[in-house]
């Protein structure tokens, strides 16, 4: 018996894991009695509770989707979108520790502590309130891509409009195939235009699915909902440690079947061109190159410091350690996630390339194709485990901002009950616009790249704000409006305007190339006198397609008038935008030159705003720096009386750890290492090491 292309036993074990997490929320809900219960689990987290907070915050299907949806497009390289935080985790060592020192319960709650007064706090929790959504717009898009590509309609029941859709994209692969070879005619060049332009838009299909994303969303955003609402970030901890032991299974199940389909290693070898196997990608072809992957790294290390979370997850650790080894330990083990998810997206390949019509859905195809009955379930749980880890802690933070930073204020003098209430209310109203981002998304990876740069017009403040004392409220509130006007607000309403949208001249796309590369020997280039045997190493010319240089997609309006105006969707890529008026010539730069002009813009051009405006305006007043900062380098200590008495020594005595500083008499504020920050900084490096290394191994058994 199969209910929407699912085995009953496959909803059973689905249904049974949703009532799980239902009874972990009611079960917490008793013991929630005020704010710091419901937002930090009441400062109590232990080490190991810590690390599948962290695993299970940092890890979730969103990362499975998109990394074998990268890969899939460009190769192994594609793991870098996400892998590249991998030289960032030795990082968390000393960021987690920043985190948990200040004791605040939010991020916002930072800038009050460091600034004074209440219009920075309350603009950040604005912008967190305001760009949660789309974190959790993806969380549901991903979710409903992966279930799309598991739920597909048997051909037999095919309306007429679908299977012509199924057809056009049959044609549509030719077409693009005998493009890339120099072989089209000029008869089918129109035919191939039209076809390209629907595919674009995401009117091309290679299968028809019985999930409705609308209806999936609701009951989705319910689930993940009631657990929260009643057991609050506890909830979001105790069942994150469930879901991580998930998201270990589904992250590995698919490799073994995948493998065995091609034949082991060697046969993924023999399938896949070479290419697909560098770590770094051919300039000419992908990406992700060694500049372009410095260039996300940068903008990760700088909006990092804004996620929402740091401080809920920091801030309900038990103490210092605790939150360093949750994070490192977690860190580290969403690296192995992610070389076993870009190893999913190189068996995708070898196996559906010429199936797969989204690659956002390979996960999904790859699961449907190669799992039994029973093991679709599991996937189908781990998938909603790794989702709900994220959206849980995601929803909990943006209450506890919306709360205490804008509701607060307001309305004082309430009791404890009457605040999480309003707290539970918030979290509903998040998931429910979290459900319109994902209705209106053109697409996992435009999503991902759009929150990366966002992140940055609070990341580089917070940045410096922990160490740089010169740094001022005015500097802060002008970068902040500048940045999200320019790369926040501009590149999605511009785009609004038909006639800037339609513009010839933001239309372009970069220049057709020719790119000969080292490709493995197929059946048919045997037969066709290109190779000797199939397997042989051998040099093929192929055509780079052009990509849009200002949008994330341009397409005919109407695909099949030769006459209608091509028209650009998705964001507007102002940065490069500037990149071009300042003489730089965008339309001759690769795919990766044009996301590293985009990526260094954004990750630079806060900081110089901060800089130049602080020298300018007045400072902090110095009672207050000497407090934020004596707190800052006063270690959290055992029990929370004995932390009080350290505090207040350190309030009293301001100066009290001023022989920590690195640079004394300066106003910058980094401190020497002690003994443990230097070991375990080390030993996270060792970890990055292993990591590569076991990268490399995996990609070179077989060759």
């Amino acid at each position: 018996m199969r209910i929407w292309g699912l085995h009953i036993f496959d909803v059973v074990i689905v249904c049974v894991y949703l009532l799980g997490m239902l009874y972990i929320g009611k079960k917490i809900a008793k013991s929630v009695k005020g704010q710091q219960d419901f937002y930090l689990a009441g400062r109590k987290l232990g080490r190991i509770i810590q690390f599948f907070l962290n695993f299970g915050n940092m890890t979730d299907a969103n990362g499975a989707a998109s990394i074998s949806s990268v890969v899939f497009r460009n190769g192994i390289g594609g793991i870098w979108i996400g892998l590249q935080t991998l030289f960032m985790t030795p990082y968390y060592w000393f960021m987690n520790v920043w985190f948990r020192r200040v004791r605040l319960v939010t991020i916002s709650e930072l800038f009050t502590d460091r600034f004074g007064g209440k219009s920075l706090a309350t603009l950040y929790a604005l912008f967190a309130v305001c760009m949660a959504p789309l974190s959790i717009g993806w969380g549901y898009l991903v979710s409903e891509k992966v279930m799309e590509a598991m739920m597909v309609k048997p051909a037999v029941t095919y309306s007429s409009e679908e299977k012509l859709q199924i057809k056009n994209y049959a044609e549509f692969k030719e077409l693009k195939q005998l493009y890339k070879t120099s072989a089209l005619t000029a008869e089918k060049q129109e035919r191939y235009i039209s076809l390209q332009s629907l595919h674009s838009k995401g009117e091309l299909k290679s299968y028809v699915s019985y999930i409705n994303p609308l209806v999936f969303f609701i009951i989705y955003g319910a689930i993940v909902g009631i657990y929260i609402v009643l057991g609050g970030f506890e909830a979001a901890a105790i069942t994150d440690a469930v879901q991580g032991v998930l998201i270990i299974v589904f992250s590995f199940i698919l490799i073994p079947f995948g493998l065995i389909k091609l034949g082991g290693f060697s046969g993924l070898h023999d399938t896949l061109p070479s290419h697909m196997f560098s770590i770094f990608g051919d300039v000419n072809t992908s990406e992700f190159t060694w500049f372009s992957i410095l260039a996300i790294l940068l903008i990760s290390w700088v909006q990092i410091h804004a996620v929402i979370g740091n401080m809920s997850i920091a801030g309900s650790a038990k103490d210092e350690m605790a939150a360093r080894l949750g994070a490192v330990t977690g860190g580290f083990s969403k690296r192995f996630m992610l070389i076993a998810w870009g190893l999913c997206g190189l068996i995708a390949y070898g196996l559906y390339s010429n199936v797969i019509s989204d690659a956002d859905t390979s996960w999904g195809v790859l699961s449907n194709n190669l799992l039994c009955t029973g093991g679709i379930g599991l996937m189908l749980a781990g998938i909603l485990a790794a989702n709900m880890s994220t959206l849980d802690a995601a929803a909990v933070q943006l209450s506890a901002l919306f709360v205490r930073n804008l509701y607060m204020p307001v309305f004082k003098d309430k009791s404890e009950s009457h605040y999480v209430f309003v707290g539970r209310i918030a979290i509903v109203v998040v998931l429910v616009l979290g459900i319109f981002v994902a209705l209106h998304a053109t697409g996992i990876i435009s999503l991902l790249k759009t929150m990366l740069s966002i992140g940055v017009t609070f990341g580089a403040p917070i940045v410096l704000l922990f160490f740089w004392r010169g740094l001022t409220k005015t500097a802060v509130r002008i970068e902040v409006l500048i940045c999200l006007l320019v790369i926040g607000v501009l590149p999605w309403v511009l785009p609004l305007s038909n006639s800037f949208a339609e513009s010839k001249r933001l239309t372009i796309q970069t220049h057709k190339t020719e790119v000969i590369s080292n490709v493995t020997a197929t059946e048919k280039d045997v037969s066709e006198g290109i190779a000797d045997t199939i397997g042989q190493s051998i040099m093929k010319k192929s055509i780079k397609e052009p990509v849009p240089v200002y949008f994330d997609s341009i397409a005919r309006k109407n695909p099949f008038d030769p006459a209608s105006p091509i028209i650009g969707s998705g964001r507007f890529h102002i940065e490069i935008y500037y990149a071009n008026f300042l003489g730089f010539d965008v339309q001759s730069m690769t795919s990766a030159g044009l996301m590293t002009t985009r990526f260094v813009f954004d990750g630079i051009f806060p900081f110089l705003i901060l800089f130049v405006i602080s020298f300018f305006t007045e400072k902090t007043e110095k009672a207050r720096l000497d407090k934020f900062y004596a707190k800052m380098k006063t270690p959290v200590a055992a029990t929370p009386e004995t932390d009080e008495m350290e505090l207040a020594a350190s309030y009293e005595n301001p100066n009290r750890f001023n022989h920590l500083k690195l640079f004394p008499n300066s106003n910058w504020e980094f401190c020497k290492w002690t003994k443990t920050d230097t070991i375990g900084f080390l030993l996270c490096w060792v970890a990055v090491a292993f990591i590569l290394a076991f990268l490399w191994l995996v990609l070179n058994i077989g060759k």
